[in-house]
């Protein structure tokens, strides 16, 4: 992951676009904060855990932890 790269104005744009789409599509009704969706990025392989929250209607987020050393859930074997 590139993390000293600042972003640019296109990167700001690409951002607050995704944003007004996950807004637009409410993915907190049909998704619950337990319900994990895992996003390879193609540079560098690395997994990003995703949670869509606000099932309950008190916040709307999406967060994003890359270790599944970070995901606080039960694991089953």
């Amino acid at each position: 992951m590139m993390r000293n790269k600042k972003p640019t104005m296109s990167d700001w744009q690409d951002l607050y676009d995704a944003a007004i789409e996950f807004k637009k599509e409410k993915p907190w009704q049909w998704l619950y904060d337990a319900d994990l969706i895992c996003v390879q990025n193609p540079d560098d392989k690395t997994i990003g855990y995703c949670s869509v929250m606000g099932r309950a209607g008190e916040h709307y987020a999406l967060g994003v932890v890359e270790s599944s050393l970070e995901v606080d859930c039960p694991r089953t074997t």
